[in-house]
């Protein structure tokens, strides 16, 4: 399994978009087209870290890159690192660019629908001027939310076997299983926000040659990195606290769960 690595990135992505002016033709008048120039610089953020790869050049040149004007596409998505040096787009009102580095449905299907981190962006609408350059600047941010666990030695001192499930409560079609060896560094599962964004979990572990299971659901919002520690108490109960987290701000909470022998 690829884990979707380090994501702390804020770079500027430069579009140089020449300014000319070109003649066209019909067949009873000569008319005019004015083409203007367009900078497009991009702040590309995401506080979120998982691993410890930083993000690399490479990794820029795979963001998709798409312009409209209105309804009508002028610039099909294409990766940035593929674009031409020079693009051309006559004056006029109603265009917006869009940036991203995946579809919602990459964020859940990559890395063995383990998924990935999906930051994307859109300017306001805009009009290229003829003859001028036109700066667009906008941002591009986290679109989904992340989950990863971690066996505290409460647990693990008393249990074996143990593992974690993890999936949408709206789509338990896609649940992902966390192994007992899984931790913060080495396991990431990414959801993205839904109406209804709300995580279903479900420990399961022996204790004592006896299996032990504990459910409960967690509310998730974008851009932020829940971190679920499984631990036990001195009677083996299963409990569980969550530590989201943006690599800004932590802060931890305790969750119930409701706890059953089978």
């Amino acid at each position: 399994m690829n884990i979707n690595n380090r994501h702390k990135i804020k770079k500027s992505l430069v579009l140089a978009m020449a300014a000319l002016v070109f003649v066209a033709c019909n067949n009873e008048e000569e008319a005019m087209v004015e083409y203007g120039q367009i900078s497009l610089n991009v702040d590309i953020q995401s506080n979120i870290m998982v691993g410890t790869r930083a993000s690399s050049a490479a990794e820029l040149g795979d963001y998709l890159v798409a312009i409209y004007q209105g309804d009508e596409v002028k610039l099909s998505t294409t990766k940035y690192s593929e674009l031409p040096l020079y693009l051309y787009y006559p004056a006029g009102a109603g265009y917006t660019i869009h940036v991203g580095n995946c579809s919602e449905e990459e964020a859940l299907s990559a890395n063995d629908n383990w998924g990935r981190l999906r930051i994307v962006g859109a300017s306001p609408s805009f009009a290229v001027v003829a003859g001028q350059n036109n700066l667009v600047s906008f941002g591009c941010t986290v679109q989904n939310a992340v989950v990863g666990v971690n066996y505290q030695d409460s647990f693990k001192e008393k249990f074996t076997d143990y593992s974690v499930s993890v999936c949408e409560t709206s789509h338990v079609n896609r649940t992902l299983i966390f192994p007992s060896n899984a931790t913060f560094e080495s396991n990431a599962a990414y959801f993205n926000i839904d109406s209804d964004p709300q995580v279903s979990f479900e420990v399961k572990g022996k204790l004592n040659g006896i299996e032990r299971q504990a459910a409960g659901t967690i509310s998730i919002a974008k851009a932020k990195y829940y971190k679920l520690n499984i631990k036990s108490n001195s009677t083996g109960d299963i409990a569980l606290s969550v530590t989201i987290d943006n690599s800004v701000d932590e802060e931890s909470e305790d969750v119930k769960v409701n706890p059953y022998v089978r």
